[in-house]
């Protein structure tokens, strides 16, 4: 899959580390590709290593003839995806017109970028900064149904305007990457918890290796020179960095500024040197390039910040990597990297005679200097060393990458479009004619819904099996619904109301969902608090006594890891052609390997999974997509649900022989009601396979009532060990033109009339 880095400008000299992070991810592997919108200044790519990526980078400014073309084409070929665009684009703005005019401007840039990338076959977009660069990118990642994620750094990034926006980019993006843990908890202020599992630290890196070859230049002046390197902006505290020297100066102490960089504030500061008559003592040179970058650090006994603002600077991971002191003010997430008094020293921001105290203690005591270097180098190397600094977003890369093998985006063709069109129509005439309402459709009958698994999307995204998820939103919407069409409650509930003959005003309709996972307790169980309905978990037992997963999920993280390299699949396919299996080719492969793993005797199932964890030793299921414990389960009865049983193992019944069906359905109920301390009747079985023998052990085993997966609703006449249900998911029931859940689709899908297009 390739994977396009999207930034305001690249390359860039103040963002360095971008440049080496795209290196240290290509090195792993992974298919970058870089965009930008603007080109860099002459200046700026002055470097060999500049220079080749500014020749492999596309740019969005200047525009060319091809822009007209492109939204020729989003006009003709993808209207849908170009309206919801524009739409999404002027939604996503501050206030104002000039507000206003930029997102037009925004949303054009992103229809020439996204055609661009479409025709590079490009499969996700990153974007660093929370900036425009990251608007246009993620209105591009919509008009391409592409995932999208983003990286933060710094301040900045929280402030008006981009601050106004940064919610609902972090609502979309697929993952966070952080640069320290104060960005990643100011992110999190912003947004639903739902939403910061998604989130998690990725630091800026150097190369450690490339910045110790410089060799040090001993200082043979006696003066301390004393080293910043900056752009010369307000938020740099540049100015209070003067101010503190001229207090060292008047300590006594024989000193001398050097402030690399350029910007706005050049002018005001070389009148500030002049006016202080610091002119023999404060040197500015301008901007060097970024080779020239060690060989100044070289020459510095002291590396200084005067800083207001910053997120996890580069520059002083490059002084401490090269084993110069530093000086830096407690401010975001620098105290994150510099350790006070440990590998360097920290004072309050804004706070000059603090710092002019700092820079006293480091100028008299040159022991100080070297223990606080040592201790620095060691912690950038351990940390912050690019080849570690990119392992956490490289990891969440490959598995994308992985996902798009093994579980690809569904991509419909212009018939494709026009039988969800169609569909979409005729759910719309059957609500507006009343023809699907519940009361209509389902007045005397039983109504069983099934979910599986309940995760926020970025868990979604990670999932093997996206289809068997909603997101905690999604369902909230699927609760509403059912509150306002139907008398809703357990399968148990509901099943004996209407044995009883009782046949409510509103029809009754069962919740209930499969396989007991951990996701229910965090993330389902408060939504039906919220809605105050109550529902039924069917619970593999010895699963939840083990602790591990389902074979299924079991084999989709096994097959997502060993997708991420060329070893481990091999290993992965090797061991599945011993079982006279393959990954199969063509659409959905995933998906269709666990259909025929399914066809396999239980206990060679369970071998092949052993199988393939020792094929593919990264094959972990992670804890979030475990089930509920033993505690758990307890406390899902307590508030009112119902728990019951999935059998002991999962295992598909009609697979079974006389005895272990037996034994999965007698030992299964009595476990549970050891643990819940309450009688369970009701059953579920695995995949919905059931044949008569199955349904008869059912019956005897002494439950009242067990689902299929039999797609329809119930009448009297239903066999209770053969109750029909509907697997509901999101995407079924999403509008083709709003990609909205949409109440009529899902009246459609319910009344027995859902034609499957």
């Amino acid at each position: 899959m390739r994977i396009a880095f999207l930034t305001s400008q690249y390359p860039a000299t103040s963002h360095t580390f971008i440049r080496r992070e795209v290196s240290a991810l290509r090195s792993c592997g992974l298919d970058i590709c870089t965009y930008s919108v603007r080109q860099p200044e002459p200046a700026e790519r002055n470097a060999e290593e500049e220079q080749a990526e500014f020749a492999s980078t596309w740019y969005v400014v200047p525009p060319r003839i091809d822009l007209l073309w492109a939204h020729l084409r989003g006009v003709g070929l993808h209207p849908i995806a170009y309206a919801r665009t524009f739409a999404a684009a002027l939604r996503h703005r501050v206030p104002g017109y000039v507000a206003l005019s930029r997102a037009v401007l925004y949303f054009g840039e992103a229809v020439y970028l996204a055609e661009r990338m479409r025709a590079e076959k490009v499969g996700h977009i990153h974007n660093h900064f929370a900036n425009p660069a990251a608007t246009v990118g993620l209105l591009a990642s919509r008009y391409l149904d592409l995932p999208w994620s983003l990286t933060l750094h710094g301040i900045s990034e929280f402030d008006y305007p981009a601050g106004q926006l940064l919610p609902d980019k972090l609502r979309h993006a697929d993952f966070v990457a952080c640069v320290a843990h104060f960005t990643r908890a100011q992110a999190m202020r912003m947004v639903e918890p739902e939403h910061w599992p998604k989130m998690f630290i990725n630091r800026c890196g150097v190369d450690v290796d490339r910045i110790r070859a410089t060799e040090p230049v001993t200082n043979s002046s006696g003066r301390v020179r004393i080293l910043c390197v900056a752009r010369l902006s307000p938020e740099k505290g540049l100015a209070g960095l003067i101010h503190a020297l001229q207090l060292l100066l008047e300590r006594g102490v024989d000193a001398e500024l050097r402030l690399v960089g350029d910007g706005p504030d050049l002018q005001r500061l070389r009148v500030q040197v002049e006016g202080l008559g610091l002119g023999e003592r404060v040197s500015l040179p301008g901007r060097v390039p970024e080779s020239d970058v060690p060989q100044e650090l070289a020459r510095a006994d002291i590396f200084a910040m005067g800083s207001f603002m910053e997120g996890l600077p580069v520059v002083l991971m490059e002084a401490l990597a090269l084993g110069v002191a530093c000086v830096a003010p407690r401010v975001a997430g620098i105290p994150e990297l510099l350790e006070d008094n440990v590998s360097g020293l920290l004072y309050s921001p804004g706070n000059w005679p603090e710092l002019a105290d700092r820079l006293e203690a480091l100028a008299q005591d040159a022991k100080l200097r070297r223990r606080l270097a040592e201790a620095g180098r060691a912690r950038v190397a351990a940390e912050f060393d690019i080849h570690a600094a990119v392992r956490p977003v490289a990891s969440r890369l490959s598995l994308l990458a992985a996902r798009e093998q093994l579980v690809p985006r569904e991509k419909r063709g212009a018939l494709g479009t026009a039988k969800r069109l169609a569909r979409d129509a005729i759910g719309r005439v059957l609500a507006l004619s009343g023809q699907s309402r519940a009361a209509v459709r389902h007045g005397d009958n039983l109504t069983v819904v099934t979910f599986h698994r309940v995760l926020p999307e970025s868990l979604r995204r990670q999932y093997p099996f996206p289809r068997l998820a909603v997101t905690p939103e999604e369902l909230r919407w699927f609760l509403d619904y059912f509150a306002r069409h139907y008398s809703c409650g357990s399968l148990a509930e509901c099943h004996r109301r209407f044995a009883a003959g009782e046949r409510p005003q509103k029809p009754l309709l069962a919740i209930t969902f499969d396989d007991g996972q951990r996701d229910n307790f965090e993330y389902a169980l408060p939504e039906l608090q919220r809605a105050g309905l109550n529902a039924s978990f069917f619970v593999p037992t010895g699963h939840v006594a083990r602790g591990d997963a389902i074979w299924h999920d079991a084999l989709g993280f096994a097959a997502l890891a060993a997708a991420r390299s060329v070893k481990a699949r091999k290993a992965f396919e090797q061991r599945l052609s011993q079982w006279s299996l393959q990954l199969p080719a063509g659409p959905r492969p995933l998906d269709r390997l666990v259909e025929s793993v399914k066809t396999l005797p239980p206990s060679d199932r369970r071998e092949l999974i052993d199988d393939l964890r020792c094929a593919v030793p990264d094959a972990t299921v992670p804890p979030w997509a475990l089930l509920m414990n033993e505690r758990q389960l307890r406390c899902v009865c307590d508030v009112g649900h119902e728990v019951g049983s999935h059998t002991i193992n999962h295992v598909m019944l009609p697979q079974c022989d006389a005895d272990e069906r037996r034994r999965e359905l007698a030992e299964s109920r009595n476990v549970l009601e050891s643990w819940l301390d309450q009688s369970v009747d009701s059953f579920c079985y695995p995949n919905g396979d059931c044949d008569d023998a199955s349904a008869q052990a059912v019956a005897e085993a002494g439950y009242s009532r067990a689902v299929t997966t039999a797609s329809g609703v119930n009448t009297s006449a239903t066999d209770p060990t053969r109750l029909h249900r509907h697997d509901l998911d999101a995407f079924a029931v999403r509008d083709q033109l709003t990609q909205k859940l949409s109440a009529p689709l899902l009246a459609f899908r319910l009344s027995g009339w859902f034609p499957g297009v």
